[in-house]
């Protein structure tokens, strides 16, 4: 943030995000450089928000080189609402762990874990291809070299991936 010209780049580039949002003329036309733009700094001013070093920084810094510039709430553009929710998700699970903050992650794995099991219990497991795979002789029971040649011979992700 040295340089003048990226600041008055970032400087014309919150006015458009604002614009983009707050204007009524250009937030009934949507153009996606706006939007672009508005999520950029939307991120960006999340990032300085949540920065242990330079909390507020680029208010700071944009109230310095910019003595008119006073900063505004911003929301990511309707379209990209998602995609903003991830990346706050993000700036704050990097945010409590830059902290030492319990994030939780043992148990996101574990939860994680369980939904695939039940996933492949459900498409694997349960599937009829893979009971006839398995019994060769159609005998109904499973003897271990029936269960080892059927492992061999089936795609143990065709049914992950039809599920998508």
């Amino acid at each position: 943030l040295a340089r003048i010209d990226v600041i008055a780049d970032l400087r014309d580039g919150y006015v458009l995000a604002a614009r983009a949002l707050y204007d009524p003329e250009l937030a009934s036309q949507p153009d996606p450089e706006s939007n672009d733009v508005l999520m950029f700094i939307y991120v960006l001013q999340h990032l300085f928000d949540a920065s242990v070093e330079a909390i507020d920084g680029l208010t700071l810094v944009m109230q310095a080189l910019c003595p008119s510039f006073e900063k505004g709430e911003l929301y990511p553009p309707l379209t990209q609402v998602h995609s903003g929710a991830v990346c706050l998700g993000i700036i704050n699970r990097a945010f409590r762990m830059s902290r030492g903050q319990d994030v939780q992650l043992a148990m996101e794995a574990a939860a994680f874990n369980e939904s695939v099991m039940e996933r492949l219990e459900e498409t694997f497991f349960l599937s009829p291809s893979v009971w006839q795979a398995m019994d060769a002789d159609f005998s109904g029971e499973v003897t271990l070299e029936e269960f080892v040649e059927g492992m061999r011979g089936l795609d143990l992700y065709a049914d992950f991936r039809r599920e998508r």
